[in-house]
């Protein structure tokens, strides 16, 4: 059944997923900060910066204040970089209420605290019915209207069972999943794969090396989630493998660009200074490191690639110490 919907965030994911839904029969009210992108998106249904190609539905209207937006409905995305999440979440606090439920599309982890998106919710709000969308999700295509689907993470059936009410369409999907964790680290973690298959294509090492990658990356994913209290089984779902197939082999991956370029011999300082849009990966590998080392985990893959963003490593020395650093077995326990 067709409802008002609010979409907090006017960058490439959170247009996207105000399409979905207005493409699904909805009322849609989307927040951004900039005017002039506002004005464009209500005049001319565009928004260039992010797909020059691609009409907007007309049940999208974008406005520049948040009070308004989240006053528009109860059910509210939040598709916001995650360094700006808990100041948003802070923010529209005092317009929300028990009735209101978010859901969230940031596939980031809160450098300081190393909190997901939904306990930032919970901390900065009142909302305790909160959700988490992930999955092989590339915004152009779904713009396009090719066929897709997403997992909805969240604890709540009713929450489920609304998101997927209000996203379903002949070309969308929307699976339900009860692991509200592992669904948001799986949408998180799967970008630091991508941005090792970009290197790995950007270096031409072969299919070889990035199956390597992917399956043993996959490993360091579900051991990471089991020691954060995910169920490791969420990740051969679309907010696992399914994801990490669609990140890690599209050049619409901004994560798997920043790799390719990496690859290629770019510095990460003129890559992402020439990148409009958030890659969330590069600092999820900082994060993911630090909180590794301090605990113990073993995530050799990630170290790796810590140590050719930050630290300057060549791309000879990282194949060393990942290669070196290798398990006897190849199914570890978790």
């Amino acid at each position: 059944m067709a409802e008002k919907v609010t979409v907090l965030g006017g960058g490439s994911f959170g247009t996207c997923i105000a399409s979905v839904l207005a493409d699904a029969g909805n009322d849609v009210r989307l927040w951004l900060r900039d005017e002039e992108t506002a004005a464009e998106i209500n005049a001319a249904h565009t928004n260039l910066r992010y797909f020059p190609d691609v009409s907007l539905p007309t049940k999208v209207l974008a406005i520049t204040d948040s009070q308004d937006a989240v006053k528009h409905s109860t059910l509210v995305f939040a598709c916001i970089p995650s360094k700006a999440f808990r100041s948003v979440m802070h923010d529209i606090a005092p317009h929300l209420s028990g009735e209101h439920m978010i859901v969230h599309g940031t596939k980031g982890i809160e450098k300081d605290s190393f909190k997901t998106m939904s306990q930032l919710i919970r901390e900065e709000t009142c909302v305790r019915r909160v959700g988490a969308i992930a999955g092989p999700n590339l915004a152009k295509e779904i713009m396009e209207r090719k066929p897709a689907a997403t997992v909805i993470g969240s604890r709540f059936d009713e929450v489920i069972l609304r998101v997927r009410d209000a996203m379903t369409t002949e070309h969308f999907l929307v699976y339900g999943n009860r692991d509200l964790l592992g669904v948001e680290l799986g949408g998180t973690l799967k970008n630091v794969l991508a941005i090792g298959a970009g290197v790995i294509d950007g270096a031409n090492l072969g299919a070889n090396a990035k199956s390597l990658l992917i399956t043993r990356g996959l490993t360091e994913m579900m051991r990471f989630a089991a020691h954060m209290g995910a169920q490791p089984l969420t990740f051969s779902g679309l907010s696992g493998i399914g994801d990490i197939m669609a990140t890690c082999n599209s050049p619409l991956s901004r994560n798997y660009q920043v790799g390719l370029r990496l690859g290629q011999g770019e510095t990460l300082e003129s890559v992402r200074a020439s990148m409009a849009q958030v890659t969330e990966g590069v600092d999820t590998i900082a994060v993911l490191h630090d909180y590794a080392e301090r605990n113990d985990i073993k995530i050799i893959l990630t170290r790796g690639l810590f140590h050719l963003l930050f630290k300057g490593a060549s791309l000879a020395d990282t194949r060393k110490m990942v290669m070196h650093a290798s398990s006897l077995y190849e199914l570890e326990s978790f």
